[in-house]
């Protein structure tokens, strides 16, 4: 069986948040997609730490600008190229955080405009739908795939508010 195919039977709730999202999402594929799963547009910010064998602590993680989706993997943004090779991403959704690790696969050069816009630098086409506005950030866009869910933690319902009885003043 495929790491797809594993990932998907064994993993259902995420599985069906990355369908949520894609569902949302309007995508433009390019025509030199290499990959063998369908990656979508996906401009969200989430949390990424190194991996190293367990969960790391809150304060280890850091916030990054994802770029694409897909139930194999994602994408993200990166000041310079990636120095580690496994790391968790932690994705908090409304009533469940879910923590997965994920590996690096690729990284590329690009240029990221203010309007969203993502120039491959040494590429000719960009797989944006946005036009290029303002000034430009020298980024690395990071490919990963997804390895297996580490932990799902569970958010309480949220609860209504009783109304509280006025207070009592002694006379």
């Amino acid at each position: 069986m495929s790491l797809y195919s594993d990932f998907n039977d064994a993993d259902p709730g995420f599985y069906n948040y990355v369908h949520s999202v894609i569902e949302q999402l309007d995508n433009a594929n390019s025509p030199s997609e290499r990959r063998r799963l369908k990656r979508h547009a996906m401009t969200a910010y989430h949390r990424i730490a190194i991996y190293a064998g367990t969960i790391p602590e809150p304060e280890a993680f850091s916030t990054v600008l994802c770029y694409d989706l897909s139930t194999g993997g994602f994408s993200f943004f990166m000041p310079m190229v990636p120095t580690f090779k496994m790391l968790v991403v932690e994705f908090d959704l409304p009533d469940q955080t879910m923590f997965l690790k994920a590996k690096v696969a690729h990284s590329q050069n690009v240029m990221l405009y203010p309007s969203g816009y993502v120039e491959y630098v040494g590429e000719k086409a960009s797989h944006s739908k946005a036009y290029p506005t303002g000034a430009p950030t020298p980024m690395i866009l990071v490919g990963c795939q997804f390895l297996e869910r580490l932990e799902t933690r569970h958010k309480p319902a949220p609860t209504k508010s009783e109304p509280q009885p006025e207070p009592t003043t002694a006379q």
